[in-house]
């Protein structure tokens, strides 16, 4: 069982990580609606799937957030903690 300081540190770790990967994604498509016009079909079918793929990965890692939020909420509701 990990201790509350261990999961605050993955949590904040975590949350970078989406921050970083939405910055990301948003990116992305601003870059794709200024220049897809110019690409072959085989190339914007491949960067709407990766961008597809980018965003389940933060629906994912969004879901880890939750379960790590519970987690500290239920160690500290039953004092449950080894700190």
């Amino acid at each position: 069982m990990y201790d509350e300081k261990k999961l605050i540190y993955e949590l904040g770790v975590l949350l970078e990580k989406v921050q970083r990967s939405e910055d990301r994604v948003r990116r992305a498509i601003e870059f794709r609606e200024t220049r897809h016009q110019n690409w072959s079909k085989e190339v914007d079918s491949y960067f709407q799937d990766w961008i597809e793929r980018k965003r389940e990965q933060i629906d994912y890692e969004w879901y880890r957030v939750d379960q790590i939020g519970r987690q500290i909420h239920a160690g500290r509701q039953s004092g449950g903690f080894d700190i």
